[in-house]
């Protein structure tokens, strides 16, 4: 219980403030708009179930949907966004 709130703050910070502004960034950037809206929802979810989390520890949903589930979605959104940027990049300097 004790490591329970400062893991879910860091959560909330790393993933639920960053993915929704990288997903905004992404579509601005002229990526399609498939790549950038799971971001800014995936995010937003993280940022509320996790705040939910902070304040009711595991009486609303487990907390393995937060950390197990959460988690893994946002690093294979991120993965499959550093793809698409590498891509993007290759094929700009590509002659």
């Amino acid at each position: 219980m004790a490591l329970g709130g400062p893991s879910t703050s860091a959560l909330v910070i790393l993933w639920g403030s960053t993915l929704p502004l990288y997903g905004l960034a992404v579509r601005e950037e002229g990526y399609p708009t498939w790549l950038g809206w799971p971001g800014v929802l995936v995010g937003a979810v993280i940022l509320v179930l996790g705040t939910i989390q902070f304040l009711k520890p595991n009486v609303v949903f487990p907390g393995v949907l937060l950390y197990g589930g959460g988690t893994i979605v946002s690093q294979l959104w991120t993965l499959l966004l550093g793809f698409a940027m590498w891509r993007r990049r290759t094929s700009e300097l590509a002659p």
